[in-house]
């Protein structure tokens, strides 16, 4: 250990604080409605290939340069194979060759199918950038936020800062952000609601049952007009809620099965970095109105930070 007396100092401008980063990326004021991505440091790439401590990206990595951190994980499985998702590892690029990012370590879990990484089909990888940040101050009113999940990237906060401040008023947000809900009926005539996204994949289909957490589709009945069933609820850290008839139209001849609430996934722990699920979309059955889209569930948000001054709120919610 050290010892000191009152004569003596340290000078303490050379240390670094390994899990608040070493501020590299300098300070981020926030004080309006901001999306973390590129345009401040944390641009993020699909991934097409895994394997030793190399990740292959489907677009060229021009916002990536050796030095940098990433963070590589499975953000959605297939309806078949669903496994590996919320798996994720944060690693520093060594080099870069084309659309090749090599890490300088080999890459320890598999994000594949069957938790290998021989085989990725189905799967929705991403690897985004992790800035390192000295300062992170959002102010006033302001909002960083994260991006939409597209099915493709997006939903993700990550960043280190040895200072994070959110002054009250002010908002770190991923509401909204995660999976997508059924989408709503634009056209005219009766359909059955789409279910909605979740881990296993975003069905696009019209089936009651839940898709894995994301709710089941509305069912339409026809014994007069305005009789389409709500979607099910999106389930995560508790099951969905089921969404049946209104009574009006079960007193008309509406029959059938609840469109049903999406199942719980994930661990309190949060081990895993999982999304929360969409609502099933509503039925049409009144030939003219669009009938609802089901809500998105949240995105996720990991902040290492040696110093957290937070009045304000840090929230993933559904929206």
């Amino acid at each position: 250990g050290l010892a000191c007396d009152s004569t003596c100092s340290f000078d303490t401008s050379a240390c670094s604080y390994p899990t608040a980063g070493d501020g590299r990326d300098g300070t981020l004021t926030i004080t309006a409605n901001v999306e973390l991505g590129g345009a401040n440091g944390a641009p993020r790439y699909a991934v097409a290939r895994v394997a030793g401590s190399t990740v292959s990206l489907t677009s060229d990595p021009v916002a990536l340069a050796p030095g940098d951190e990433v963070i590589l994980i499975n953000m959605q499985g297939s309806m078949t194979e669903c496994s590996s998702v919320g798996r994720h590892e944060t690693g520093v690029i060594a080099s870069i060759s084309g659309r090749d990012v090599t890490l300088g370590a080999p890459i320890a879990g598999g994000y594949g199918v069957g938790g290998s990484n021989a085989n990725l089909a189905g799967q929705q990888i991403v690897l985004q950038r992790i800035p390192r940040f000295d300062r992170v101050e959002v102010l006033g009113s302001g909002l960083l936020r994260a991006a939409s999940w597209d099915g493709s990237t997006g939903g993700l906060i990550a960043f280190r800062a040895r200072v994070l401040v959110i002054e009250g008023g002010a908002s770190l947000d991923a509401d909204g952000s995660g999976y997508r809900g059924g989408v709503g009926w634009s056209v005219d005539g009766s359909r059955d609601g789409l279910r909605g996204e979740s881990i296993c994949g975003n069905p696009q289909d019209r089936v009651t049952s839940p898709d894995y957490g994301g709710g089941g589709g509305g069912r339409f009945v026809d014994p007069g007009d305005g009789c389409g069933q709500g979607g099910g609820g999106a389930g995560h850290g508790a099951v969905g809620g089921s969404e049946g008839y209104a009574s009006s139209c079960v007193g008309a001849g509406a029959t059938g099965p609840a469109a049903n609430g999406g199942e719980v996934y994930g661990a309190p722990a949060l081990d895993s970095v999982l999304f929360g699920s969409g609502g099933g979309g509503g039925a049409s059955d009144d030939h003219s109105t669009q009938s609802g889209t089901g809500g998105r569930g949240g995105g996720f948000i990991l902040v290492w930070t040696a110093d957290a001054r937070v009045d304000g709120r840090i929230a993933a919610n559904g929206a």
